[in-house]
């Protein structure tokens, strides 16, 4: 049977998740990250819900016919399936899903979460070297 785990370690461990380190110092990157991962989660709740998602796509179909033929010059009467079909099943679930995502957003967007365990490179002599 597993060993229950030690108060003190239970402390240090939600202690560390909301900016203090287990020595009792604040790090402001770990409330930057908890701060971050909470609205991520908050964004992807919200935007996330069938009534936001209906929400969306409904005020895209009331703009979409005044702009559809300036911009693209498509016809507006291919506003409905381009939002049922482009957008909402292919790219709002994408966005919610993946992109908005804790490690996704926190990490790969923001640089605020788990940055430690990654090296910046520079991204332009990392090709050319690969290319030389």
């Amino acid at each position: 049977m597993p060993e229950a785990p030690k108060f003190s370690e239970l402390t240090n461990l939600v202690l560390s998740t909301v900016g203090f380190e287990s020595d009792g110092e604040f790090s402001r990157q770990g409330v930057e990250c908890t701060a971050c991962k909470w609205g991520s989660w908050v964004f992807r709740e919200t935007i996330g819900s069938k009534i936001a998602q209906d929400v969306i796509v409904g005020i895209g179909k009331v703009g979409c016919p005044f702009v559809m033929h300036s911009l693209t010059g498509f016809i507006p009467a291919t506003c409905n399936g381009i939002l049922n079909q482009q957008f909402a099943e292919s790219i709002l679930p994408i966005l919610v899903d993946d992109l908005m995502s804790e490690r996704v957003f926190c990490t790969y967007q923001m640089e605020v979460c788990d940055m430690d365990k990654y090296a910046k490179i520079d991204v332009k002599e990392t090709l050319f070297d690969l290319l030389v």
